[in-house]
């Protein structure tokens, strides 16, 4: 299994203008940190343990706008909810995940981390989203104004593969997480899912992100959001 961090970068665009309420930090992080965490075998292996579960899902819920409770709402948010414990290697997995944030945050910031809750299995079938959401802020009052003061970084690590056409159990077309702040010369940072990829940024607005609708397959996905201190 890789162990190398491959760490991506495209410039920031003026935040201060595009997005009201936002401060770009003077020594802003590269938009995200990515690492080889899973071999594909270990992938698909949690893979097949999430499916078998398929019938017991649950709808995510997704805070209302005002911050106070919270909601099913398919039109924000239409992904499904697994837990953790439920795999035999929860623990191992974990550690990898704590180990790959602290890492990251010591890398950018010089600083440890604690993670904010148990990490969450998040699952995608065909038409399953994620509008365009910042992890510790929403949007009130034409600003963004943070409503969990316990986030600073988002990590995801993705069990399924995005493909152009599905040949696979594991794989699935769509479901692309999408950077809408962070400029490429194609436009906003489009990344594709790869089994095994560790992906770690800023909670920050900055960083608000979405992820496109799955047009065939089942993304898998396994999310989880740390404190710096």
């Amino acid at each position: 299994m890789s162990t190398g961090a491959n760490r991506a970068w495209w410039p920031l665009v003026d935040s201060l203008v595009e997005v009201p309420g936002v401060s770009v930090p003077e020594q802003s992080p590269t938009p995200y940190w990515t690492k080889q965490l899973l071999s594909e075998e270990e992938a698909d292996a949690i893979h097949h343990q999430v499916i078998a579960q398929y019938p017991q899902k649950q709808l995510s819920r997704v805070y209302r706008w005002d911050g106070q409770g919270d909601e099913v709402n398919t039109d924000s948010r239409y992904t499904h909810y697994y837990d953790i414990m439920s795999l035999p290697n929860s623990r191992e997995i974990e550690q990898r995940f704590n180990a790959a944030v602290e890492e990251c945050a010591q890398t950018w910031w010089k600083k440890s981390t604690v993670p904010v809750y148990p990490p969450q299995i998040l699952g995608y079938e065909e038409r399953c989203h994620f509008r365009t959401h910042c992890d510790n802020s929403i949007w009130v009052n034409g600003a963004w104004n943070r409503n969990d003061p316990a986030r600073d970084i988002t990590a995801l690590l993705y069990i399924s593969d995005c493909v152009p056409t599905v040949t696979r159990h594991n794989q699935h077309s769509g479901g692309e997480l999408i950077m809408d702040n962070i400029q490429t010369p194609n436009g906003p940072a489009r990344i594709q899912p790869r089994k095994g990829q560790f992906i770690a940024f800023p909670s920050h607005p900055v960083y608000r992100h979405q992820v496109s609708p799955v047009t065939r397959g089942y993304r898998i996905a396994i999310v989880n959001w740390w404190s710096l201190r």
